[in-house]
């Protein structure tokens, strides 16, 4: 799931106090088995390849800022008297002006790292995790995952 910080939460609630009497509130709806749902905006700040690079290689020299919108969605669950439990979450991801390191020829031939915008990408996937306590001393636990991310628009640079 997501990291947000105290901070980020400030942001919305610029409050302390009513900060941790949401949080509160948001915590006994959990415990109470209510969905645990994320909506988040991320990004990475641009920034610049050096201009020799750039021009040696024909590719802009700013890296403009790269967003994420991310949407998670999942359950804890405790079965059987604690006895079994069963974790599920399923995102999606989506990206635009994905920075990307990319290797590329120079005319002479050289090949050099640069920092480029890829353009658009998406992502998905669910996570599910499991444990299952037969006997105090005979515990099984499992994982599946899937993940799935894809280029929706690829901007080459060469």
């Amino acid at each position: 799931m997501a990291r947000i910080t105290v901070e980020d939460c400030l942001d919305k609630i610029p409050n302390r106090f009513q900060l941790v009497l949401a949080a509160t509130y948001r915590a006994r709806m959990l415990s109470q088995g209510h969905a645990p749902k994320v909506e988040s905006r991320g990004n990475k700040p641009g920034f610049f390849n050096t201009r020799a690079t750039a021009l040696r290689l024909n590719i802009p020299a700013k890296v403009e800022e790269e967003t994420v919108w991310n949407y998670e969605i999942g359950a804890k669950t405790l079965n059987l008297d604690g006895r079994w439990v069963v974790n599920v979450a399923a995102y999606y991801l989506d990206w635009t002006d994905q920075q990307i390191r990319q290797t590329i020829l120079d005319a002479q031939g050289q090949a050099t790292q640069a920092s480029v915008n890829a353009g658009k990408t998406t992502g998905y996937g669910f996570e599910l995790e499991t444990t299952f306590a037969v006997t105090e001393d005979l515990i099984l636990a499992g994982t599946l995952a899937r993940s799935k991310a894809e280029y929706k628009r690829f901007v080459e640079n060469v």
